[in-house]
């Protein structure tokens, strides 16, 4: 999947992504961005509301710094 940023990227700023999904078994095996930030897991795979619901969180510090719409993770 490939979404891209809704703006410009300041470099030096930290970007989080939250990762959803409908699976309870499914793992996540990395997060990577087209402006070569390096994302690490903030918080682990958790079941977010029941069954068959889970999320992951990651964070990119000290970003390399993108315009508007270039940048996708």
């Amino acid at each position: 999947m490939s979404i891209a940023y809704p703006g410009p990227q300041q470099a030096g700023g930290l970007n989080v992504v939250v990762v959803g999904w409908n699976d309870s078994s499914s793992t996540i095996t990395s997060v990577a961005d087209t402006n070569g930030n390096k994302y690490f897991l903030a918080a682990g795979t958790t079941d977010a509301t029941g069954p068959d619901v889970s999320q992951a969180i990651y964070v990119a510090s000290n970003i390399i710094g993108a315009e508007y719409s270039y940048g996708h993770v």
